[in-house]
Parts: structure tokens; C-alpha cells; sequence
């Protein structure tokens, strides 16, 4: 009987607050463990996807940090200096370009009634100096602002300065044919002529 009661007594509903019966499921430990080992997971998963996003924009940072490095020594990409491509060059590569076109410059003299002639630049020492316009220009260029340039090109016209070598070019002049006594062909004086 003392059975009974015991029985009767944990059979007994008790008071809550909420309404109905509460029913506890017992839980198996294996299943208790998956909840715990999945919210341990998706924190890792956070937290692998944070640590890589850092340092996607670290390296971003740096590669920005290194093209800008990169330009304050070089042109930016799309710059013409005085007809030539500048892109991507620094001072001194533009300059021996422009040093290169004056070693094709010719002076090309004709006179009446003869072949013409011409003068090189080697023969009166003809060679650009540089003045450190490009080298200036280079300098106003801010080299963070290179994500700007891939959309805009620039054209720049800087003063070209030039030495030759003036005895060597009145030694040209005097050499020429048409310079000689004996090649020049008086001009004759103009007239009208009635023709039939």
C-alpha cells in the first residue's frame, strides 16, 4: 500500500504557471551534443569568413599602397608628353625619347635649280639637354589619385631645349652646293611675254 501512495503521490499534477501539462522529453546525450558542436561550428565558420574578409582588404590595402609607390616614380597610365606615349615610363625613359627624335632632325636646303641637300643633326652636334621640365611635371602628378588615370588620358606639352654646335653648322652651310660662287644662278628680273 505504502507502493501506492508513492505512486499516487508522483502521478500528482503539479501548479504552473503555464497552461496545460508541461512534458519533459528526455534527450539523448549524442543528440545534445550535435547542438553544441554545431553553434561551436557556425562560430568557427564566422569567424573563418571575418579573418578572411580582413585580409582580403589587408592585401587590397597593400597592392593599392605598392601601385601607388610604383607611381610616384613612373607616369600614369594614358599620359602623352609632346606627342609621345608616357604611359607607365619614368622621367628619364620620356626624355631619352625625346633625346631620340633629335637624332633623326635634318635640315633639308633647296636652292633654284638644283638637287636639294641636307644638314643631320650629327654633323652640328644637334642633342637635347634637359631642362627638368618632365622631371617637374612628374612631381605635381599625385601618385594616389592612379585609380583616376585608368579612365582619363592627359596630353602635356613641355619646352624642348636644344644645343648644336654653331661653327659646325656655318661649316655645313659654307659646304653646301648652293653655297658655292660658282653653283649660284642670278635670279632674272620678272617681264611679260605675249605668247601667239
Amino acid at each position: 500500500m505504502r507502493q501506492k501512495e508513492v505512486i499516487g503521490q508522483s502521478m500528482r499534477t503539479t501548479k504552473s504557471a503555464r497552461p496545460g501539462s508541461v512534458v519533459y522529453v528526455p534527450m539523448d546525450k549524442s543528440e545534445f551534443r550535435s547542438i553544441i558542436f554545431s553553434e561551436k561550428k557556425k562560430n568557427k565558420i564566422k569567424k573563418i569568413v571575418i579573418l578572411i574578409i580582413l585580409m582580403i582588404f589587408v592585401i587590397g590595402c597593400c597592392i593599392y599602397a605598392g601601385i601607388s609607390y610604383y607611381y610616384s616614380y613612373h607616369f600614369f597610365y594614358g599620359t602623352t608628353i609632346n606627342g609621345i606615349d608616357s604611359s607607365n615610363k619614368t622621367a628619364y625613359e620620356v626624355e631619352q625619347e625625346i633625346a631620340g627624335k633629335k637624332d633623326n632632325y635634318t635640315i633639308q636646303v633647296r636652292a633654284r635649280m638644283q638637287d636639294p641637300q641636307a644638314i643631320t643633326g650629327k654633323d652640328i652636334d644637334y642633342k637635347y639637354v634637359s631642362s627638368g621640365a618632365v622631371l617637374q611635371l612628374l612631381k605635381t602628378q599625385k601618385s594616389w589619385e592612379w585609380i583616376g588615370s585608368l579612365f582619363e588620358t592627359k596630353n602635356y606639352m613641355v619646352q624642348e631645349e636644344t644645343f648644336f654646335s654653331r661653327e659646325k653648322l656655318e661649316e655645313q652651310v659654307n659646304s653646301l652646293n648652293c653655297a658655292k660662287k660658282e653653283n649660284q644662278i642670278a635670279p632674272e628680273n620678272a617681264y611679260v611675254s605675249f605668247v601667239n
